[in-house]
């Protein structure tokens, strides 16, 4: 997650704040679910405005959670680890999934569902395979890096759903909070 910060970072100008969130404990952890608590506690020491959580395979099940616990503008879920329904958390208005056709870890078959769930719910959501890609992002990064950046920006700027066209209009104040597994 560390490329796709310093690329939002980067592509973003200082026009928001951009966060990775690093967990205190390894793993999911229920009941307690720390790294839950870890993002919200970010987010409340933050000021208010719009956030976009961006979140790889734990980090994907986690922004499921905070979306059902605080006000989310937007999510992109990259080859999420939703093993017990969790996209049905999600009250953020935009979700893209992006998940490789060949992962092995995380079902992408189940994160299509999910989003195709979410998008009946009057969600915002698209799903995206990258074919043969896996688990780890590491089968064209640039891409993911790409696909993850420009859902953002989109969020940020525009605020509409994800039209693939480059955004146009001034930017809100926002804040990231980025999970890392």
């Amino acid at each position: 997650m560390r490329p796709i910060t310093r690329r939002l970072r980067r592509e973003l100008d200082g026009e928001c704040a951009v966060y990775q969130v690093r967990y205190r404990f390894r793993g999911w952890n229920a009941p307690t679910l720390p790294a839950v608590s870890d993002v919200l506690g970010v987010l409340a020491k933050q000021p208010k405005g719009p956030v976009i959580l961006v979140g790889h395979s734990m980090g994907g099940r986690v922004a499921a959670h905070v979306s059902a616990q605080a006000d989310i503008a937007g999510i992109v879920a990259l080859a999420p680890w939703w093993p017990e329904q969790d996209g049905e958390l999600i009250r953020a208005p935009r979700v893209l999934t992006i998940h490789g056709t060949a992962d092995t870890w995380t079902s992408a078959s189940v994160s299509a569902a999910e989003t195709r769930a979410m998008a009946a719910r009057g969600i915002a959501a698209r799903f995206l395979g990258i074919d043969g890609s896996g688990h780890f992002m590491l089968s064209n990064p640039g891409r993911w890096h790409r696909l993850t950046c420009d859902a953002v920006t989109e969020i940020i700027r525009s605020g509409r759903a994800f039209s693939g066209k480059p955004a146009r209009t001034p930017s809100l104040p926002a804040r990231q909070a980025q999970p890392s597994d």
